[in-house]
């Protein structure tokens, strides 16, 4: 009987875990809701493992998000961690950075090599 109860305990916390709303939905919600700090720290786990919407979601936050989480360095950093993986979009907003002297030292030339390679 023993083995039977521990079986279904087992498949009880494997299903209940599985009913939830997925890393994507609950940082979409956070923000929605101005808990951009969270976003953040729900997006981490899914952009270390190349999920490009997440770094996407990441470096827009850093870069545009209210002054408590806004840092243009890390928005940098992380654009540049998406146009090293092709995204245009990251290379504008890379671009947009260097050109604005923004987290990162003005550098025309920079800049217009990204624009020009998105």
């Amino acid at each position: 009987m023993w083995p039977g109860v521990f079986t279904w305990v087992v498949l009880a916390l494997a299903l209940a875990g599985c009913g939830g709303e997925s890393l994507e939905a609950q940082a979409a919600a956070a923000e929605a809701e101005g808990e951009f700090t969270k976003a953040i720290g729900l997006w981490e786990p899914l952009a270390a493992e190349g999920d490009v919407q997440a770094i996407m979601e990441i470096a827009a936050l850093y870069e545009a998000g209210p002054p408590a989480v806004q840092d243009f360095a890390k928005a940098a950093e992380t654009y540049r961690q998406a146009a090293d993986l092709g995204v245009p979009s990251a290379m504008v907003g890379l671009g947009m950075l260097y050109e604005n002297a923004q987290g990162v030292a003005r550098d025309m030339d920079q800049a217009l090599a990204l624009y020009t390679q998105a």
